[in-house]
């Protein structure tokens, strides 16, 4: 189970740094946001290239899409992670359960770490 909540912890990182079509160069909606260095793109790509052979590799990457679409921006133009948090749980119910599924069943898969 902790490597569960690593693994998720991990794709909701890479879905705040960006994730998408290129998931690695998503741009976030709130407007003072930092924008990605490269090196993070690049370790988001290396992240995702690493794992994408993996078993729950869809599950992850869809629920981490899912908190990439349900992004809130505070008052400050800023990410608000915990009204971020909330959204996505009530918005990515069905992607989290499928990736917690998966997981479960999968155990060792890489993108569950």
């Amino acid at each position: 189970m902790k490597r569960l909540c690593l693994g998720l912890s991990l794709l909701a990182a890479l879905a705040l740094a960006g994730c998408h079509p290129d998931p690695c160069s998503r741009v976030s909606p709130c407007p003072n946001d930092a924008p990605s260095s490269d090196a993070q793109r690049a370790q988001c790509r290396a992240t995702l290239q690493a794992n994408q052979n993996s078993a729950c590799y869809s599950e992850m990457l869809d629920y981490s899409n899912c908190v990439d679409d349900n992004i809130v921006c505070g008052g400050n133009g800023k990410t608000d992670f915990g009204l971020t948090a909330t959204q996505s749980e009530n918005n990515c119910r069905n992607q989290k359960a499928n990736s917690v599924a998966c997981c479960i069943k999968n155990p060792d898969a890489t993108a569950c770490r």
